[in-house]
């Protein structure tokens, strides 16, 4: 029977066979797209399965730790993969939920729902994917040994693994079976070495190659893969908004899998403009842990892995309207953090490692995430990661728009650099608490920031963007273009004055953009 240490021992066992099928898995996968990832986005989430599990007591219960499992899985899923496989594992909890031990008849149980669980995630279930597998391995009769009703679950899931093919044509003309269902088998096979207490194989098994002449044309300039693999966490969800925002993301995107745990959502879909798909979603609640990342430039490098391409950068963003500014200037990869969401070391790595490329640039943009961007780079393994210790978004996309085309990572760093130095930057927040010094604030008074330190108070956020601007302008000399980047709650009419009146006082010329950015109600950037 499987009691609470074995369950330990499976989790445990089961994803560290998985990281080590994460290269082999990447490379033979096909479906959705072709973008080598699917292998590492499952061991990124069964290693927050199994964190959330040491961080329990000793003397946690089976069902304790199958749900920590569950949960930690939701909250650290990585792709459309990693998603499925949460569902599995949390319907694999709630099977468990009653047992403090399972013999084989509750472990049967509990993988029929699991399975269940899986392919409720997805909105479109395919065949010869996981959800098949997942189904296909619970074994039709119960024993009574859990031991060895595991052994006949992981035989059924090889012999399903290897029909995928009939049932995805993709797969039969990549010549591959599906990468997310080997995935699967791979973990139940960790799972029975962990139950036995049994060491794990040094070297993992080969599990084959794409079709090159498929390959070729999967990725192709032509036919080849597009848009953002796109994936979020939504906090305070009402369940009755659920079916409206499904239905939204249905016309965003493709791929999509939304799964609902009381009131969070977990989303991940593909689509041309994440900044789009992260908008219909804070009308149903409150986004968190975003992330984007460039399946083209990610399927180009994993694939192709050329010399020269110049550094990818992954940039971490606050607001739906710079995720769309950092997107179509060329980031490969969108992390959400700013001034209250902190985003770990961990996430912005895995957005590093996402990208495939030898060498990442990141971009804070925020004074608050730079030690952890730093932290991160400490992370990256095989990947050279360097830190642009950008302090707001506006000098973020002023480096990622001063990247150069060709240049060595070196190079395009200090290309970066000096595109930072040639603007001047203001912020326009609002006073958290109150203060005397060096300025005297009230709580919720606006006021502006230069270089970092407080420089105006006012009564409005439009007049302490008047007046930083007159400073910024004053100390520039002749400046040529104030960009003036508008937050997530300023009022259009109110912006549309403050340009106006801006472009009288200061006699240059003033840009608008809708930046979306919360905390801050104007980003000024003067060049």
């Amino acid at each position: 029977m499987i009691d609470a240490a074995a369950f330990r021992r499976m989790l445990a066992s089961g994803s560290a066979w998985v990281a080590s099928h994460a290269a082999a898995l990447d490379a033979i996968n096909v479906f959705p797209v072709p973008d080598g990832d699917t292998g590492s986005n499952l061991s990124l989430t069964l290693r927050a399965a199994n964190e959330a599990v040491a961080a329990l007591d000793d003397d946690a219960t089976l069902p304790d730790i199958a749900r920590a499992a569950s949960d930690g899985a939701l909250l650290g899923a990585r792709g459309n993969s990693g998603v499925i496989v949460s569902q599995w594992l949390r319907g694999l909890a709630g099977g468990l939920a009653e047992a403090e031990r399972a013999d084989g008849p509750a472990l049967r149980a509990a993988l029929a729902q699991a399975a269940a669980a899986a392919r409720a995630s997805m909105q479109e279930p395919r065949e010869g994917t996981i959800i098949s597998v997942a189904r296909d391995l619970v074994p039709a009769e119960d024993t009574a040994a859990a031991a060895a009703l595991l052994k006949r679950a992981l035989t059924l899931a090889d012999a399903a693994v290897e029909r995928t093919p009939e049932q995805l044509p993709v797969l039969a003309a990549a010549g591959v079976v599906d990468a997310g269902a080997r995935g699967l088998a791979v973990l139940l096979g960790g799972m029975d070495a962990g139950l036995h207490d049994e060491a794990l194989p040094a070297v993992a098994q080969s599990l084959g190659r794409i079709d090159p002449d498929w390959l070729a044309t999967a990725v192709g300039e032509e036919e080849g893969v597009s848009g953002f693999c796109t994936e979020f966490l939504l906090l305070g969800v009402a369940a009755g908004d659920v079916p409206d925002l499904r239905l939204a993301l249905e016309e965003a995107g493709e791929s999509l899998v939304l799964v609902e745990d009381r009131d969070r959502v977990r989303v991940h879909i593909h689509a041309d403009k994440p900044e789009a798909v992260a908008l219909l979603a804070a009308a149903a609640g409150s986004v968190s842990a975003f992330r984007a990342v460039d399946m083209r430039r990610q399927a180009d490098e994993f694939h192709h892995r050329r010399d020269g391409v110049r550094a990818a950068v992954v940039a971490v963003v606050a607001g739906e309207g710079f995720a769309g500014l950092f997107r179509e200037y060329g980031a490969a990869a969108l992390v959400s953090g700013g001034a209250t969401e902190n985003p770990s070391a961990g996430a912005i790595a895995a957005a590093a490692e996402s990208t495939r490329a030898a060498d990442v640039i990141v971009l804070p943009n925020h004074a608050n995430v730079i030690a952890a961007a730093e932290q991160a780079a400490g992370m990256a393994g095989a990947r050279r990661l360097h830190v642009l210790p950008t302090r707001t978004q506006a000098h973020g996309l002023a480096a990622l728009l001063g990247l150069p085309a060709d240049a060595d990572a070196d190079h395009a760093l200090e290309a970066m650099r000096q595109a930072t130095e040639e603007i001047a930057v203001g912020e326009v927040t609002l006073a958290a608490r109150e203060t005397t010094a060096p300025v005297r604030l009230r709580l919720g008074q606006p006021f502006g920031l230069l270089d970092g330190e407080i420089a105006v108070a006012a009564e409005s956020s439009e007049e302490a963007a008047s007046e930083l601007a007159a400073r910024m302008a004053a100390a520039a000399g002749e400046p040529s273009l104030l960009t003036l980047y508008v937050g997530r709650d300023v009022a259009a009419p109110n912006a549309e004055a403050l340009v106006a009146e801006l472009e009288r006082a200061l006699e240059i010329e003033v840009e608008l953009v809708i930046g979306r950015q919360p905390h801050y109600p104007y980003l000024l950037a003067l060049e």
